[in-house]
């Protein structure tokens, strides 16, 4: 009878530590990246990564995303990566996103 409970702790602790092991394969996929040395905050949960902190400029911004987005695991990127200085939606970063999207598209 006791059983049951056991194995749901260990089945809790087997998606923790999955978990964790994204978060740190997410990290070295940035670090791989040259992205090492920012103050970036990652974490995952079940498909979710979040990405949050400082960068210094709006491009570091898109990479770290699509860096984060190409990890096995990762279903989607929640992006709270901020450009001190620069508020959300300014015409440089959309004029930035939109021509990187571009050059994507031109690429496939």
């Amino acid at each position: 009878p006791g059983m049951g409970s056991s194995i749901q702790q260990a089945s809790a602790t087997t998606s923790g530590n999955t978990n964790q092991k994204v978060a740190e394969q997410i990290a070295q996929a940035l670090a791989a990246n040259r992205l090492s040395g920012l103050d970036i905050e990652v974490r995952y949960n079940g498909g979710l990564a979040t990405l949050s902190g400082p960068v210094p400029h709006p491009q570091v911004v898109m990479i770290a995303h699509q860096v984060a987005a190409s990890v096995q695991g990762v279903l989607q990127v929640d992006n709270q990566l901020t450009v001190p200085g620069m508020q959300p939606g300014m015409p440089g970063l959309d004029n930035l996103v939109a021509s990187r999207e571009r050059i994507l598209r031109a690429g496939t």
